[in-house]
């Protein structure tokens, strides 16, 4: 959440909007419907912590060239003055 939220926050609109479609509906409910079937009603409680884990994951490699965009902008602006 919030690697989406700091995406956000610098304009970035692509990032943010496929790592949340990743946490709540591409990952979230096929994950719900494997753990149905093979642990039962206890899966189903454990999709959400293991589709936020996956989009966890994701949403740190996404936001990695983000934070080196950002730093190297700020060690620009740093240097020019």
């Amino acid at each position: 959440m919030m690697c989406i939220a700091i995406m956000q926050a610098i304009g970035r609109k692509v990032q943010p909007l496929a790592v949340s479609f990743l946490r709540k509906g591409i990952v979230d409910t096929p994950v719900m419907l494997l753990l149905n079937i093979w642990v039962g009603v206890y899966g189903i409680a454990w999709a959400t912590p293991i589709a936020e884990l996956f989009a966890m994951i994701i949403g740190i490699i996404v936001f990695i060239p983000t934070l080196r965009h950002i730093t190297q902008q700020l060690i620009n602006e740093t240097t020019v003055k």
